[in-house]
């Protein structure tokens, strides 16, 4: 069997020091270049990154990628395009990092039809929060060009058919995401409250923080203990503050940044883990709940109810009564936060990098012959 011949590009590096599209593609990089390496090699031709998972292959990291650092990525892409071509050895797949390989208009079309070009949509939030973002017509334009599309939920895919009906279904294929987190070797010292509620992640508009920071003031009057600690997505607003101190509840909400080793425990300890997202493309964190053995509750929106299956309650994304009523019974019912954990990590077995790399390869395969 001939190699597969891969390139991914500088994109998601630039704008990501950690986060699941960066972390997709580094075990993509890795299965590809070093795993598979019988069938398939891999090429990654940067000058400078910002991100963490890719340090032993990229060792110009920054702290913040400017325009010429960019601009140094977007040649060396296009150096290497070139001189594989002229080598006789055209690469079989392109598949960029993000919605947006302006390198690829420097790519003359007689070789640009000897790769196939792929692309991950990993949610529609830009199309379905943002209608008037002036990337939309490049998404668009980038989509239309693919040669075949991978998305991370059946719900992602339901939305890319619908908001971009000239998307062939046939070109499009559903690949979930995998865990990342991983049992720390050592414990580290992380200072949290006894009793909490865990939010991972972003917290403003559609991320529907604000529904959880009124369930907490509901909560709290029957769990004088509960506090809430929500891990990432930068300090509280002005806004936020307004909102927290108008509810009453701004000595019980936490806002933490922390290592994953200082998360996995963050998880472990938490009485449930709570994702109150209008929207999500996938839900990595879920896994991650999951895998440290957290109760999970979910809105009953998006992808949540197919990745989280029965191994989670849901609540309606605007009900602020719902959401506390779900949380009290799991704070009132050990019985059932330890049947969510059992059921949780048993829905994790569905999930593995392993699997993504796998069917990633076999797409790969078909794509080259034509589907």
């Amino acid at each position: 069997m001939k190699k597969i011949r891969i390139i991914y590009d500088y994109q998601a590096l630039g704008f990501q020091k950690y986060g699941g599209i960066s972390r997709y593609f580094y075990e993509l990089y890795v299965f590809f270049r070093e795993t598979n390496k019988r069938y398939t090699s891999a090429k990654l031709p940067i000058v400078f990154s910002c991100n963490f998972y890719f340090d032993s292959y990229v060792k110009a990291r920054k702290t913040y990628i400017g325009k010429y650092g960019l601009l140094a990525n977007q040649i060396k892409t296009i150096i290497n395009i070139y001189g594989s071509f002229l080598r006789g050895k055209p690469y079989d797949i392109i598949h960029p990092t993000y919605y947006y390989p302006e390198y690829m208009k420097f790519i003359p079309q007689f070789i640009r039809k000897k790769s196939k070009l792929v692309i991950t949509v990993h949610d529609l939030i830009c199309e379905m929060f943002y209608p008037q973002n002036e990337d939309l017509e490049k998404r668009k334009n980038i989509i239309r060009e693919a040669d075949a599309i991978v998305t991370v939920s059946e719900k992602t895919k339901e939305d890319l058919l619908r908001i971009y009906p000239f998307v062939d279904e046939k070109r499009v294929k559903v690949i979930y995401h995998g865990n990342s987190m991983m049992k720390p070797t050592e414990k580290p010292v992380v200072k949290l409250p006894d009793e909490y509620i865990l939010m991972v992640g972003n917290r403003s508009e559609y991320k529907n923080g604000v529904t959880l920071f009124r369930a907490l003031m509901k909560i709290r009057e029957k769990n004088e203990n509960i506090h809430l600690v929500c891990i990432g997505g930068g300090t509280f607003s002005n806004e936020e503050m307004q909102e927290i101190k108008a509810l009453g509840i701004n000595h019980f909400v936490i806002q933490k940044s922390l290592s994953d080793q200082e998360l996995y425990y963050a998880y472990k300890y938490a009485k449930c883990f709570v994702f109150p997202s209008l929207y999500e493309g996938f839900g990595i964190p879920i896994l991650e709940a999951f895998f440290c053995g957290c109760p999970v509750i979910l809105s009953n929106a998006s992808c949540f109810p197919e990745i989280g299956q029965d191994a989670a309650l849901y609540f309606e994304p605007d009900n602020v009564e719902d959401l506390s009523e779900k949380i009290c019974f799991v704070l009132d019912n050990p019985e059932m936060a330890i049947q969510l954990s059992h059921k949780g990590k048993e829905r994790l077995k569905n999930f593995s990098w392993e699997k993504t790399q796998k069917e990633t390869f076999e797409f790969y395969k078909m794509i080259l012959n034509n589907l």
